[in-house]
């Protein structure tokens, strides 16, 4: 008799979670008794490998909406919520496959490459353009061939209820920090391998680094902003976070993001996945962020 993928996996995942059961002890507890996990960020680190965009073939398995742009394959693009939240789950390569159909499949992370482009195998643009697009499908994403919209806010429940991610989550709002508390607190989870989901205005990202440059020091978070790198396009940047608190929201604000705590079932880095909501200001983005890549704002 053969064993299937799905029940190896299931027996796997019945294993890990009583591994983490003793492991979910108060997280400053768990970070003394495992310093060899959680030591190895260093300041200036960019945890996201990956440099992912909305366009095809990432968004080869998305709607076919009758678009007009043959570039993109005639199909709506991913859209920014889901390309974040794809990129996270890449970076745990977590879970094995989710819940409640169309999840339930088994994801092929062996093939999803930091990028994926036309010359790419069809088993590496599947493997990315399925997930992608699930994503967006769990977050209720609205798809169009100019732009698809979702709630970044909607992602905590697809983290947790359609792939198995951690239910210890607590929001943390910008305004309730002071600037040097703020970047102290995002330190902190970045220091445990933790990347955020960020959400600025009409914009959804991640927050996967930090550093400290100069004398005082100028505090520097780094975002990728899920738009690929190409030879023209620059997806990823190292941002500054000196808006005063409570300062007016404008195009380069960063109001809300969150981490995810462990998935279920992944003993070592999951130890490090992030458990909380953030909102975070900023004054710096590359660019403006492009009509493709907006999120309705709650």
């Amino acid at each position: 008799d053969h064993v299937s993928a799905q029940e190896l996996s299931a027996v796997l995942e019945i294993n890990y979670r009583r591994v983490w059961d003793r492991m979910a002890v108060e997280p400053e507890t768990f970070d003394a008794s495992q310093p060899e996990l959680l030591a190895n960020y260093q300041a200036g680190q960019v945890l996201l490998t990956s440099s992912w965009h909305q366009y095809w073939p990432y968004n080869d398995q998305c709607p076919n909406l009758g678009c007009t742009d043959p570039a993109n394959n005639f199909r709506a693009v991913v859209g920014c919520v889901a390309t974040a939240g794809a990129q996270l789950m890449r970076y745990w390569n977590w879970p094995p496959w989710g819940q409640g159909s169309p999840y339930d499949d088994v994801y092929d992370w062996v093939n999803m490459r930091d990028r994926i482009d036309g010359g790419s195998s069809a088993a590496e643009i599947a493997a990315v353009a399925e997930l992608c697009y699930e994503v967006g499908l769990a977050v209720g994403m609205s798809y169009g061939c100019g732009g698809s919209e979702a709630f970044t806010y909607d992602m905590e429940g697809v983290y947790q209820n359609n792939y198995r991610y951690s239910t210890d989550c607590a929001k943390r709002d910008r305004k309730d920090y002071s600037a040097s508390a703020w970047f102290d607190r995002i330190k902190s989870d970045l220091n445990k391998n933790r990347p955020m989901h960020y959400r600025i205005l009409k914009h959804s990202i991640v927050c996967d680094g930090w550093q400290e440059v100069g004398m005082p020091a100028t505090k520097w978070y780094h975002m990728n902003y899920g738009w690929g790198t190409t030879a023209t396009t620059r997806g990823t940047s190292w941002t500054l976070c000196t808006t005063p608190q409570g300062a007016a929201q404008t195009m380069s604000t960063c109001w809300k993001t969150y981490i995810l705590r462990q998935p279920w079932g992944v003993p070592s880095r999951a130890l490090t996945l992030c458990r909380r909501f953030h909102i975070a200001t900023l004054t710096k983005m590359p660019t403006a962020a492009p009509a493709q890549c907006s999120t309705r704002v709650t």
